[in-house]
């Protein structure tokens, strides 16, 4: 994720999507007792919480003091999806995000595009000003979440939950915001 945030809040974001690996290791198992037996217990199939599987680290953003160079939109086969929407901090004290994302920046102008969305819940973002020195807004955090819609045939839609979205701010000598981050989705 690359992009930016302009002094009127309108985010920018370039999405480049790497598929996922998986590595299928199933061994062979018996099957498991009857639900009810005496003296078993049963463990749930899933975590209550998913894990955090990015961390601040993982995001690099450019080493140097003051103001880095404004970020330059990439050229259209570097990118897999962009993003645009409004960022805010509700009275909640959460910040949020919903716009509209498409494969292309031309593609905004027709039907191809989608709703998006990202939020950092209050008790997220207070944490996370007392990381970020103070600063309220915006806030660099591995704990954003979201989803996209993302176009079927027809009038269908699918939804894609983003898991989690680690994003730093960085600012700018336009007086704006880059935008660095990783994401998860399902």
């Amino acid at each position: 994720i690359t992009g930016t945030l302009t002094q009127e809040n309108l985010i920018t974001i370039f999405r480049i999507y790497i598929p996922k690996k998986f590595k299928v290791t199933r061994p062979v198992t018996s099957a498991p007792p009857p639900i009810n037996a005496p003296g078993q217990t049963r463990r749930p199939s899933l975590p209550a919480a998913p894990a955090k599987q990015l961390s601040m680290d993982d995001v690099k953003v450019p080493e140097q003091d003051g103001p880095v160079d404004p970020f330059k939109p990439p050229d259209h086969p570097s990118y897999s999806a962009v993003s645009r929407g409004v960022l805010r901090v509700n009275e909640d004290g959460s910040h949020t995000c919903q716009g509209k994302w498409a494969m292309t920046r031309e593609h905004f102008s027709g039907p191809s595009q989608s709703n998006f969305n990202f939020r950092l819940e209050p008790h997220f973002a207070e944490e996370a000003m007392k990381q970020n020195g103070g600063r309220h807004f915006p806030l660099d955090s591995d704990m954003y979440k979201g989803s996209f819609q993302l176009k079927k045939q027809g009038s269908r839609y699918q939804t894609i939950v983003d898991n989690q979205v680690v994003m730093k701010f960085r600012e700018n000598t336009a007086g704006s915001f880059n935008v660095y981050g990783k994401g998860v989705n399902s």
